[in-house]
């Protein structure tokens, strides 16, 4: 049966000559679109294209096998209106040996094409997540027993500082915490040494230059700008009839104190004087029954001021606890406290990547780095330093600090001429070092824009891998307007929780309930995917505003436990296979209830809860792009059907077949 395709789906299916990002809700077809638009290159038009001249990438390995299955369906369908077609005979042909694979995957075809570039045995085998873990404890304990020997003063400071009362398991926490994130960079050791000269900065001019500095004056410009925006309302309704005219003066002051703090922005020093003469002068008192007063305004008033001082007096005591000189003090006293642990955290891959070489075993990290190693060369050949030291000492500066800038290469230019398109599904699940590999081999180099991406911000599922749903966001944000502040905020302020009342959470409500009732299955209603489009942009400018409101309180939490990061890290690359509480538990290395409670504490769900929902959520993606119920329900590893039926109803309205239906 043919698809009827929208008018936005049509223009995405048959645009040529340019990079596409499309935007898509679950379930709206994104996925089906990419796939038809891939058809349509191999088959159609006076030179189709050749199926090995596409990258396909995707995330799940079954999604990429699904892609590999319905793209060769297509195919077959279309040999039988055309038998003597022999192009489409030699696509049948070639679909078999295609690039339509997983990120993981095209990253080690590309090293095993190009072992002879690494410093690795070629029959290096992939480790799984359980034998990672393992190991990565080994190498974290013989680090910190190594330290606590020969560490000195400098480490004895370190754990004075970071332990924990008694206990100082929150030590190797803190060091994979940074060894991780170091990771998710296209370059961990110019990361390194990027914080390590952050560090040594001693002059506030300096100081204000950095990117968390500027951050930081970003941050409080547009709280302050908040500020401006609630209090003017407040002085609107002062003066409307039955306001609270006496607060009005207090009012004014207020708002010419917010809009010296937004003029003051352009430094620290500036805007730490503008918030210290920030103050809140006493509203004035409305004696009487003063029955020309409307009580509810009354309050308004008052409460919008409180909401204010109370922002105004946080953020002082999270800014401004101190001078400017006296914070340089500060931080300069706790500099060797901060470069110990880059320290660790750097020593502690250099061993992890020994010890892997050892086993002659990689993880995820080493395939997208080893690639991205593959795909560039050095923009210079040596440095200053290597040309003046010993091949011992150059080895031994190696990830300490000495890093030069990498561009593409040879492997990376015959790539870009090699494929004709690449083709990302679920974009929104990259990362940095991704999208790096991405820009290495794509055609924009070379003046000609051949990527197509496909994805949908709220369905990121790789945040335990450090994607960076905030890279797709980026493609719709403006100078003025950046609609990845929020995942900054919440970076910034250590948390992904925010607590926000009744009256502040009714338009996100009314908006997700928009959102689910547009994408729930796939219709034809007029302009339905440019509705979904407006109504996630609309959802996403809404809480950027509550992220940079006053009325938004952060919950301070604990970084997310480091085995719990890896058994979600397992759990989701596993989906499809039989889990159990005893295998789960060995691989975190902790007792059963010690796991489950865990757990329970970092995420919120039981791991039961947690395992089923993701399950749930990959199996109504496979529905949305035309997978029958039954074949979703064990791709997704549920043991039965009835099993699956039950869970999907008390999960979502109707039945899987609804969306079956529907498309």
């Amino acid at each position: 049966m043919a698809v009827n395709w929208t008018r936005e789906q049509k223009q995405v299916i048959e645009g040529r000559e340019k990079s596409l990002l499309v935007s898509a809700a679950a379930g709206s077809g994104k996925t089906a679109v990419l796939v038809e638009r891939i058809i349509q290159m191999i088959t159609e038009g006076e030179n189709p294209k050749d199926i090995d001249r596409l990258l396909v990438m995707t995330f799940p390995r079954a999604a990429a096998a699904e892609m590999r299955e319905r793209i060769q369906a297509a195919i077959e369908k279309k040999l039988e209106s055309e038998p003597e077609n022999e192009h489409l005979q030699q696509q049948a042909v070639l679909v078999q040996f295609a690039q339509i694979t997983t990120i993981d995957s095209f990253c080690l075809h590309i090293m095993r094409e190009h072992f002879d570039r690494l410093d690795i045995d070629p029959a290096f085998r992939v480790g799984d997540e359980g034998e990672m873990l393992l190991m990565r404890a080994d190498v974290m304990d013989g680090l910190l027993e190594d330290y606590y020997r020969d560490g000195g003063k400098r480490y004895e400071e370190f754990v004075d500082a970071y332990a924990t009362g008694k206990a100082d398991d929150g030590i190797a926490e803190y060091v994979m915490q940074v060894y991780n994130f170091a990771q998710s960079n296209p370059w961990p050791d110019a990361w390194y040494e990027k914080c390590r000269e952050e560090l040594l900065l001693t002059e506030q001019g300096e100081l204000e230059q950095t990117e968390w500095m500027q951050f930081l004056l970003r941050d409080i410009a547009l709280q302050a700008q908040e500020w401006k925006i609630q209090l003017r309302e407040a002085w609107e309704i002062c003066q409307e009839t039955g306001g609270p005219m006496p607060y009005l003066p207090m009012i004014e002051e207020d708002l010419r104190h917010a809009e010296a703090v937004c003029g003051a922005a352009g430094s620290f020093e500036t805007i730490s004087e503008a918030l210290e003469q920030f103050t809140f002068s006493r509203l004035a008192a409305i004696r009487g029954k003063n029955g020309e007063v409307d009580p509810e305004k009354k309050a308004l008033v008052s409460d919008c001021r409180s909401r204010v001082k109370k922002a105004v007096e946080k953020l002082k005591g999270e800014y401004l606890f101190a001078s400017p000189e006296q914070m340089l003090t500060d931080m300069e006293a706790g500099k060797e406290r901060i470069l110990e642990l880059l320290e660790l955290a750097q020593e502690f891959g250099r061993r992890f990547r020994a010890k892997k070489k050892e086993k002659n075993v990689v993880d995820f990290h080493d395939l997208e780095h080893f690639a991205l190693e593959i795909l560039t060369e050095p923009e210079s050949e040596c440095s200053e330093a290597e040309e003046t030291s010993s091949a011992e000492e150059t080895d031994q500066m190696q990830g300490k600090n000495a890093w030069t800038v990498r561009v593409p290469g040879t492997v990376a230019d015959e790539l870009a001429v090699q494929y004709d398109e690449i083709l990302v599904d679920e974009y929104q699940d990259s990362n940095l070092v991704q999208e790096t590999l991405i820009q290495c081999i794509s055609g924009e180099r070379f003046d000609r824009p051949n990527v197509f991406m496909v994805g949908d911000v709220k369905q990121s599922i790789y945040k335990f891998r450090l994607a960076r749903p905030e890279l797709f966001l980026e493609k719709y944000s403006t100078k003025e307007a950046s609609l990845t502040k929020c995942f900054e905020t919440a970076q910034y302020r250590h948390s992904q929780v925010l607590r926000l009342s009744h009256e502040t959470l009714a338009p996100i409500k009314v908006l997700l309930q928009k959102l689910e009732a547009n994408t729930s299955c796939k219709n034809n209603d007029f302009a339905s995917p440019l509705l979904a489009k407006i109504l996630c942009l609309e959802f996403l400018v809404e809480l950027n505003r509550i992220t940079l409101s006053p009325k938004a309180g952060f919950l301070t939490e604990s970084t997310l436990d480091y085995r719990i990061s890896s058994l979600l890290a397992y759990i989701n690359s596993h989906l499809d296979e039989p889990m159990d509480m005893a295998s789960l538990s060995a691989l975190s290395g902790l007792s059963s209830y010690h796991m489950m409670r865990l757990f329970k504490q970092e995420t919120g769900y039981t791991v039961g809860n947690y395992i089923t929902e993701k399950r749930l959520i990959k199996a109504r993606d496979l529905l949305s792009q035309g997978t029958c119920a039954t074949q979703a329900c064990y791709l997704c590893g549920f043991q039965n059907y009835s099993t699956f039926l039950r869970a999907y109803k008390k999960r979502y309205p109707g039945r899987p077949k609804d969306i079956l239906n529907s498309i």
